[in-house]
């Protein structure tokens, strides 16, 4: 992640589970965490004096005065790294790594960033998941970071030293898919010319992420119920295997209408769904689509580039503003970055915008009024009267 700040330099910060919410924790060098008034942050789940804890080149240094830690890391015991987690007494901890900019403040958990609370409190709750083997069900459009997630709950768990296989359900022919999750013995049906392994054999010991569950067809489903619920596979015209996978599945399918309608196994969804994480769409992340852009092209986006993005209902989400993105950085990579090439990026020239933005940014990245003019693709009576209200330059020096 590039850096926002002045300084050039990450900083980080702690996620701190109050209740149901998570509160971020600006750390700064020294501080102390306890319950009374003299602590720099107060929970009233900690002693009167806790820990202390202090920032270093790796992360955050704890150290405990009158109460109890609890890392999970095998390395240094009390050092926490961006993305990992504690608890303190038995309240979770969580370090993360923040950037900021004019925009507002971003927040990175491993490769998943965001400077909404609502997004990054989520991810939070899959951290502290991620210790336990439960399942867990990840819901949210598409393009919105359902696979980051998943490998951020991998990285975080005991099992991150074990494969993380990665299987697309909706790819997969109907026919097909038993022997893709199950394995297949030779000759057990046509084509099948040598022993093949199974995506819950080539997660042995790690996690297996099943991406589209809600595409499953109703046999996959039940064979997929029964290896969950006892642990034992069917390998398809072999012999029953046991499975040591942590399952980790994702849809953009509203999974409880497809119970109702009778296309999804409720027990199935019982069994997926032990933990659950939310993703959301980036039409409802103004300020995560301003932070992504200036990140990704590194230049300070135009003024009143927040009205363009915000009438874009943005369907392919975070893929779709990366395209946008790349777009405008091969056709102009150089020089400012102006709303025009926005507009032609995202394909909505058409739509309304805020005209006096629009003249102000045509205005700055112009060498005269009259290119500016010219640029603004407005009539002249309305790029006149927006100019005035600017006050920028008086309408007798226009040529």
């Amino acid at each position: 992640m590039k850096p926002a700040t002045s300084t050039g330099q990450l900083v980080y910060d702690l996620l701190i589970r109050h209740g149901h919410l998570w509160r971020r924790l600006s750390v700064s060098e020294r501080m102390v965490l306890g319950c009374t008034s003299r602590a720099d942050h107060r929970h009233r789940a900690w002693e009167p004096r806790h820990c202390s804890l202090r920032i270093t080149d790796e992360g955050i240094e704890f150290c405990a005065i009158e109460g109890d830690l609890h890392f999970f890391s095998e390395r240094r015991q009390n050092l926490l790294r961006p993305g990992q987690l504690c608890f303190v007494g038995q309240i979770p901890v969580i370090c993360v790594a923040r950037s900021t900019s004019r925009w507002g403040t971003m927040v990175a958990l491993g490769p998943y960033r965001s400077a909404c609370a609502r997004s990054w409190s989520q991810i939070a709750e899959a951290i502290v998941f991620a210790r336990s083997n439960l399942s867990v069900l990840i819901q949210g459009p598409s393009g919105t970071g359902k696979e980051l997630v998943a490998r951020i709950i991998h990285q975080s768990s005991p099992r991150s030293s074990g494969p993380f296989v990665a299987i697309n359900c909706a790819a997969i022919a109907p026919g097909l898919i038993e022997s893709e999750l199950f394995g297949a013995r030779k000759g057990a049906f046509t084509g099948a010319v040598a022993d093949r392994k199974g995506a819950f054999q080539r997660a042995a010991g790690g996690t297996l992420f099943l991406d589209e569950l809600g595409d499953l067809s109703a046999s996959a489903q039940a064979a997929l119920l029964r290896a969950i619920d006892t642990g034992q596979l069917q390998t398809v015209g072999g012999a029953t295997t046991q499975a040591d996978v942590r399952v980790v599945a994702a849809t953009h399918r509203d999974l409880q209408a497809m119970v109702q309608s009778g296309n999804f196994r409720l027990d199935l969804l019982h069994r997926i769904a032990v933990c659950s994480v939310q993703t959301y769409p980036l039409k409802e992340r103004l300020v995560d689509q301003l932070c992504l852009l200036q990140d990704w092209l590194d230049r300070n986006l135009p003024s009143g580039i927040e009205s363009v993005l915000a009438q874009h209902h943005w369907p392919g989400n975070v893929r779709e503003l990366k395209n946008v993105g790349h777009r405008i950085d091969c056709q102009h990579p150089f020089g400012p970055l102006s709303i025009q090439m926005f507009c032609k990026a995202i394909d909505v020239a058409q739509a309304p915008i805020d005209k006096r933005a629009w003249v102000e940014s045509c205005i700055e990245h112009s060498r005269s009024t009259a290119d500016a003019f010219r640029s603004s693709g407005l009539p002249r009576s309305t790029f006149f009267r927006y100019l005035k209200q600017l006050k920028d330059c008086p309408r007798a020096g226009v040529s």
